[in-house]
């Protein structure tokens, strides 16, 4: 689910690998290549829960919004 949620909410803010790249390095002083960010999109890679924290901060949502399917609820 999370490359699916993650292509979303990057999609729904005209963001690019490479510009979450640029905002995870900008504010939270991460170093994450946009291939990386890639291959979390394909499902062919997964962040640590650290990382996946500062996603969330960055696209301003939630871990939930991140990891869980779309209409189930977080058992």
């Amino acid at each position: 689910m999370l490359s699916t949620n993650l292509k979303r909410l990057m999609q729904d803010r005209d963001l690019t690998p490479e510009a979450l790249s640029v905002q995870l390095s900008t504010k939270h002083g991460m170093r994450v290549a946009a291939g990386t960010i890639s291959a979390w999109m394909r499902g062919t890679r997964t962040p640590s829960v650290s990382t996946l924290i500062c996603v969330a901060k960055t696209l301003d949502t939630s871990l939930d919004a991140l990891l869980v399917c779309e209409g189930k609820a977080a058992v």
